[in-house]
Formats: structure tokens, C-alpha cells, sequence
């Protein structure tokens, strides 16, 4: 078996090396050489190699290495496949062309443009180099250095890789990406991070809200009825009025839905909240509602001069719902526990702790204004006195604290094409 592949492997060879080059030019010149003959085709020059067939003004053959010199309007075409450069040269028995001037390549739908590259047309694989340029009919990618499969019309671009949607204004930036459009996915790595701008209309202005979002891992599925992103470990999550942590993250951005995993926190005034699992809805870019699920957990501050007079929720789930953007109502669900605390006229303060079955809380102006609490009711009310000995022995049983809150991501970006 092994001698057959080989024999099949030598007469594949064989057969392509032989695969004969035809010239044609306006005019033809040929000098003898010690390297060997050198043939010159002058205007109007057409080489053909099979499905290959190159165009240009001049160009200069060395026969014994079968290699052409090609300057000029140089146009290469395979089928769908066009490339345009002003110089090049072609290596006839790889079937190979490669430039160090700016090209163009147009397949199909995708267009390419770099400063310098190559191209193999037997394998149908580009590679580009320097402000190297992407476009197809649904994203722009640039980036440093790219690698185009015109088979399977994948990309591989790396080093300072720009992602943009052609429909969207949704920006990605990593420093590597895998783009699949036949299966609509892109991977991208490298603390990658997506940011999005919306514009919200204000009595006379327009103010721009940016979501941005950061991960060690993107994944994206650009459905046209399911767009979403997928985001792991060191997810990041930073928008105007949330802050957001977890080890993975589910941007549906179709229906502007997050879904957070794995060590979920969220940040949202002066609360935190915690649980197995939040989502955040949005609705016309404003928050709608936010549930955690799972040994939910909500903290916030009351008082800035008592750092530690924090009043808290626990539940199998808390959900803050908005409505305008402002909080409305929170309700927490199954084992619910609160802590909080109060201030009367004369500065003193003391504490309320419930059990029960359910918890409504209900807001004015981002104020409480009332607070039910339904089924199986146990209250204990703390003095002051008591607080004041130690306050933390009160807190409820899962509480915890972060000050690790994300920072705020800047979109910046600069190459020959874009400046952001």
C-alpha cells in the first residue's frame, strides 16, 4: 500500500510540475544567459496555467526555475477569485504569486486589501501582511496580519485585530481571530473585548450609552434571528449604570439579554448582587430587569458615614425589575431573609431582620417606599445598643463584599483604514 501512495504521490508531482504555462504578449524577447534562458513579454502580456490566468504590462521569465517577473495592472484570476497588484511574481510550478506591493483580492462577496501577500493557487490559500483589510456582507476585519482559505473562505487574522458589524455598532477588538461566515461564527482570542454603541435620545440631544464587554475567550453566532456571544473566564461586563464579573457570559444581542455564570457579581449603584446565575434584560437600551437565581444574595449601602451598616437580601432568587431605567420593585423569593437598617429624627439607628417566605420591596424616586413581607413572618428588631457592640454578628448568613470592580474599557483603535 505503501508503494502505491508513493508512485500515486511522484505521477501527482510529476504531472503538476509539467502543467505547461502559455504566454502571449504584444511583444517577445529572449536572451541566453549562464543562469540559463530569460524570455520578456512586452505589452499586453497573458499567461495562462491551467484555471489560472495572470494579465500585467511586462513580464520577465526565467525558464529554468520557471519563474516570472510581473509588473504593471498585474491582475491574477481563478474562477470567482480576482487579484489586483502592480507588481508580482509568479512561481509556475507552485502555482504560486506573491507581491510586496499593496493588493486587492475580490472572491464572491468577500473583498481583501493589504499592504503586501501572497497567494497559492493550488491550495487557494492567501496570507497578507501590514493594514491588511476585509469586507463581506455582513462585518470588516482588520488587522496586522491575515490568512484567507478562498475554499472555505475562513479567516485568520492576529495582531491588532479589528472586527466591525456592517449592520451594527458593535466593535470587537483581540488579538486573534477565527472567522467562519459559512457557519456565521467567529472565535476570537487574546483578552478580547466587544463594545457596543447605542445612541438614547434625550429632549434635544442624542447621548451615546457604550456596553462593553471583556473575556480571555469570545465566541460569536451571527444569526440573523439570534445573534449572540458567548464570553469566557475574566468575564467583564461594564455599562453606564451596571458593572459586572463572572467565569462565563451569554450576550443574546438580539433580544439585549446577559446571562452570567459560573461566580456571577453584579455591581449596580451601591448594591451588589450575587448567585448561581443573573440575567440582565434591556429594553430600547434601558435595564428592564435583573434576576439572580440560585443562593441569590443583594447587598448595598444605606449609610456613607456607617461603611458597615449594609442592608442585604437572601433568597432562591431576587429580582429587581426597572421600569423607565429606575428601580421599581425587588422581590425575593423562597427562604427569604432581609436585613436593614433605619435612622430615626434623632440620628440613632437600628436594625430589622425578617424570615418568610417572600419579600416585595417597592420604590419612589429610587427611595423604598414599601416593604411587604408574606407567609411564615419571623421579625427580630436590633437597638442600637446592641449594634453598636458589633454589627457584622447580624449580617445574614451568605453575606460577602467585593471591592474588585471592573474598570472602565476605552475603544480605541488606529490603522490605515479606521481610527476609533
Amino acid at each position: 500500500m505503501r508503494k502505491i501512495f508513493i508512485i500515486i504521490l511522484i505521477f501527482y508531482t510529476h504531472s503538476f510540475a509539467q502543467e505547461r504555462i502559455f504566454y502571449s504578449a504584444d511583444k517577445f524577447q529572449g536572451t541566453e544567459t549562464p543562469e540559463g534562458p530569460i524570455k520578456e513579454y512586452i505589452g499586453n502580456v497573458k499567461l495562462i496555467q491551467g484555471d489560472v490566468t495572470i494579465t500585467c504590462d511586462y513580464a520577465k521569465l526565467f525558464e529554468t526555475t520557471n519563474i516570472s517577473n510581473l509588473s504593471g495592472n498585474v491582475k491574477l484570476t481563478q474562477k470567482d477569485l480576482t487579484m489586483k497588484t502592480l507588481r508580482a511574481t509568479y512561481f509556475g510550478n507552485k502555482k504560486f504569486t506573491k507581491t510586496d506591493t499593496e493588493l486587492e483580492i475580490q472572491d464572491k462577496k468577500t473583498y481583501l486589501k493589504a499592504k503586501s501577500g501572497d497567494y497559492n493557487s493550488l491550495t487557494n490559500i492567501a496570507n497578507f501582511y501590514e493594514n491588511v483589510f476585509i469586507e463581506d456582507d455582513s462585518v470588516i476585519v482588520n488587522s496586522n496580519y491575515l490568512q484567507y482559505n478562498k475554499k472555505t473562505q475562513e479567516s485568520y487574522a492576529y495582531n491588532n485585530v479589528l472586527i466591525k458589524g456592517k449592520f451594527n455598532s458593535s466593535y470587537l477588538l483581540s488579538d486573534t481571530l477565527i472567522y467562519k461566515p459559512k457557519e456565521k461564527y467567529s472565535i476570537s482570542y487574546g483578552s478580547p473585548i466587544l463594545f457596543q454603541i447605542d445612541s438614547l435620545e434625550n429632549e434635544d440631544e442624542f447621548i451615546y450609552d457604550t456596553l462593553s464587554i471583556s473575556s480571555d475567550t469570545m465566541q460569536a453566532y451571527r444569526y440573523i434571528d439570534n445573534e449572540h456571544y458567548v464570553f469566557t473566564d475574566s468575564v467583564e461586563i461594564i455599562r453606564k449604570d451596571v458593572k459586572a464579573r463572572a467565569k462565563l457570559a451569554t450576550y443574546y444581542r438580539t433580544k439585549d439579554i446577559f446571562i452570567l455564570e459560573d461566580e456571577p457579581i453584579i455591581w449596580y449603584e451601591n448594591s451588589q448582587l450575587y448567585g448561581d446565575s443573573i440575567t440582565i434584560e434591556l429594553e430600547n437600551s434601558k435595564l428592564k430587569r435583573i434576576e439572580s437565581v440560585g443562593n441569590a444574595f443583594s447587598i448595598s449601602k444605606e449609610f456613607e458615614t456607617f461603611a458597615q451598616f449594609l442592608n442585604q437580601l437572601a433568597g432562591h432568587t431576587i429580582e429587581m425589575i426597572f421600569e423607565d431605567g429606575k428601580i421599581a420593585r425587588i422581590i425575593t423569593n423562597q427562604n427569604a431573609q432581609s436585613l436593614y437598617f433605619s435612622q430615626n429624627d434623632n440620628g440613632a439607628i437600628d436594625a430589622h431582620k425578617h424570615d418568610c417566605k417572600r419579600i416585595e420591596m417597592f420604590f419612589e424616586n429610587d427611595e423604598i417606599d414599601k416593604i411587604n413581607f408574606l407567609e411564615n413572618v419571623n421579625a427580630e428588631a436590633i437597638p442600637y445598643q446592641d449594634i453598636k457592640s458589633g454589627v457584622k454578628q447580624f449580617y445574614l448568613p451568605r453575606y460577602k463584599w467585593s471591592k474588585n470592580i471592573p474598570l472602565g474599557k476605552n475603544l480605541q483603535y488606529k490603522s490605515n483604514y479606521f481610527e476609533l
